[in-house]
């Protein structure tokens, strides 16, 4: 067949068998995949022992949009480490590092700084280690390197939607089992009515002990008389932000046993990493699903019984929703709501914000950007968690201005001509909806 069989041994340490096979693709078989945007500009350190597995790491982490460096072995990972400026967002060991090589010593956070390490563990002694108690920030991978299993692996890490199926002819569903969270007390503080109403939606059937408030102030102050397993953080809040707020839990109130999940809409590099230093070790990114919240919330938990009832229940036949044109039915497919939960949801939001776009130009002309900023963050991420993705966009956009204005960069005229359009778009959802979900 024209391949070749090769062998890398090292005394002491074992062998690494491969074999190459050259083989006709399918027509588009090396066509990119979709990557989630909370994928995109991240970089990796790729730590193997040999410049083949090195190549073909490297490949798959470049196809997922990852930039990659590569270090041959743990010492030299180290060293790399201590030089680099930036340091990488995720370190990716090798399924060829053995055990005797102390991988672990990547784990410290002295070396890493809190870095998220995602460890290929396939059939080799580095299994023990999987065993152990490893820290919130190691994620133990024991499939074969893959691109839709390293997409998944990354979107469960900094807390993203997958856009490819984890299985290339069965999309991952989630367990209908309604007591997947029973007796799980989770502390949600979300500002944004919309989202507020989405989470209630996902984890009450799954009998979850919900707690809401609206701000990183009120946060703080319920967890300082009661207790919770959980804690759901939106980072851009009123009065006191998710960053303050996850801080003061952990510094103030020297809560650290409680898993705190960043909900955001910042998907930039920067901002994981202020996250992190404020105590938020998962990260869940706006627009996010039923997939991705119960992936990441399993994970924050530790609860391996959970994972696998969710990851082997069959779930429920998919439902086809009947949506409004301006509406993403792949965004809203992803929450897996039945049709009546659906156009609540989107009644919601059309109560919640037909009126943000006169509010967000009253703060425009009163030059009051730091306002300006906040509202149009919150539309963001409410019409975005609801499908209606153009909304979202020209929000997201307005909100960025507002930010360059506050530090005295920009002019207005863009903000007037942003406001303008999307004036219009909302417009045209909020009627769609009440023309096809009439009160």
């Amino acid at each position: 067949m024209g391949g070749e069989i090769t062998v890398e041994s090292e005394e002491g340490k074992g062998s690494l068998f491969a074999f190459s096979v050259p083989v006709l693709l399918q027509k588009d078989a090396m066509r990119q995949p979709p990557v989630p945007e909370a994928l995109s500009n991240l970089t990796a350190l790729l730590v193997t022992k040999s410049e083949r597995s090195g190549m073909a790491m490297k490949r798959h982490f470049n196809f997922a949009s990852l930039e990659a460096d590569t270090a041959y072995g743990v010492d030299a990972a180290i060293e790399y480490l201590q030089s680099a400026d930036p340091k990488p967002d995720v370190i990716c060991i090798g399924h060829n590092i053995a055990a005797s090589e102390h991988p672990e010593r990547l784990f410290e956070s002295d070396v890493t700084g809190g870095i998220p390490v995602l460890m290929l563990a396939a059939k080799n002694d580095k299994l023990s280690l999987s065993k152990l108690a490893l820290p919130e920030h190691v994620h133990v991978v024991t499939e074969i390197l893959t691109h839709r299993m390293l997409q998944h692996a990354l979107c469960n890490i900094f807390g993203a939607e997958p856009l490819i199926p984890l299985d290339a002819e069965a999309s991952f569903v989630a367990h209908s089992d309604n007591s997947l969270f029973k007796g799980v007390r989770v502390l949600v503080a979300e500002d944004t009515l919309t989202n507020r109403d989405i989470l209630e939606l996902l984890l009450f059937p799954t009998g979850a002990d919900l707690t809401f408030v609206t701000n990183g102030y009120d946060a703080v102050e319920a967890v300082r008389v009661n207790s919770y397993d959980l804690i759901l953080m939106d980072v851009q809040m009123p009065r006191m932000n998710g960053c303050e707020a996850a801080s003061a839990i952990r510094k103030e109130l020297r809560v650290t046993d409680v898993p705190i999940i960043a909900l955001t809409a910042h998907a930039i590099k920067g901002s994981r990493q202020r996250m992190l230093r404020a105590g938020m070790e998962y990260f869940l990114t706006k627009p996010f699903g039923k997939d991705s919240l119960y992936s990441v919330m399993t994970a924050a938990l530790g609860r391996a019984d959970i994972g696998e009832s969710y990851m082997s229940g069959t779930g429920e036949e998919e439902i086809s929703l009947v949506l409004p044109s301006s509406i993403d039915s792949e965004v809203a497919n992803r929450l897996g709501l039945s049709q009546e939960e659906y156009d609540v949801l989107l009644k919601q939001f059309a109560k919640e914000h037909h009126g943000s776009v006169e509010a967000m130009h009253a703060a425009r002309i009163e030059h009051d950007y730091a306002q300006l900023e906040s509202m149009s963050h919150a539309l963001t991420g409410a019409a975005a968690n609801v499908g209606a993705g153009e909304c979202a966009a020209l929000a997201k956009r307005i909100e960025i201005h507002a930010g360059g204005l506050m530090n005295g960069v920009g002019n207005t005229s863009a903000i007037d001509e942003l406001l303008a359009t999307l004036e219009r778009e909302l417009q045209f959802v909020v009627e769609e909806i009440h023309t096809m979900i009439p009160d």
